[in-house]
């Protein structure tokens, strides 16, 4: 697990809010933006609940200014939810592929927008709840394309890997499908990436 005592996070689209309460419990120092009152009234109830300390702001990305740069960003934009299909079995008559051209230039923005605003070492997590190359894979490989100062790098652990449905791919993040951990009910599908400003180790 990653040591992120005293280090600066910034949570982008944080509601309902249970990354920032993890981010916070390992002692980050956080910022929780989302543009979302609705959302974010119901995070600030269990955050007075839970008394931990962090900054929620409610801020459409596009137009938030941080004041300091961010070691860490976790990046969790709107997305398809198709790797949530197994909860949610009406989601194939909802039509989210109907947006998913929208929902891609949209993640593609809030990716170049975020990038600028790391430390010289920072990392950006990227996750979407998403079974679609083109909101994972292509996505970030598209941007390491055109940002050649970030590179994708790998967590630490590796002892999970080999199992079925967790697969790591060399440049391109992970992927976790819906029947990983099946045996205790299967997890949501997932992509997520690690992206690095090249220049640290």
């Amino acid at each position: 697990p990653m040591d992120l005592k005293e280090k600066t996070v910034l949570d982008v689209c944080c509601a309902p809010g249970g990354k920032s309460f993890q981010l916070a419990d390992k002692g980050a120092i956080l910022t929780s933006i989302d543009k979302s009152e609705r959302r974010l009234k119901l995070m600030r109830e269990n955050l007075d609940r839970l008394n931990y300390d962090l900054d929620l702001i409610c801020k459409d990305v596009f137009e938030y200014q941080p004041k300091n740069l961010f070691d860490i960003i976790v990046l969790d934009p709107p997305c398809t939810a198709t790797g949530t299909i197994g909860k949610n079995p009406d989601l194939q008559f909802l039509g989210p592929l109907e947006n998913l051209g929208d929902l891609i230039k949209i993640q593609q923005k809030m990716l170049e927008r975020c990038s600028h605003w790391l430390t010289k070492s920072g990392l950006m997590i990227y996750s979407v709840c998403s079974l679609l190359k083109e909101e994972g894979e292509n996505q970030i490989n598209k941007f390491l394309r055109n940002n050649k100062s970030f590179s994708a790098v790998h967590p630490k652990n590796k002892d999970r890997l080999n199992q079925e449905g967790f697969e790591i791919q060399k440049d391109s993040g992970i992927r976790i499908m819906p029947f990983f951990e099946e045996k205790i009910g299967g997890t949501e599908g997932f992509y997520i990436a690690y992206l690095q400003v090249k220049g640290s180790n």
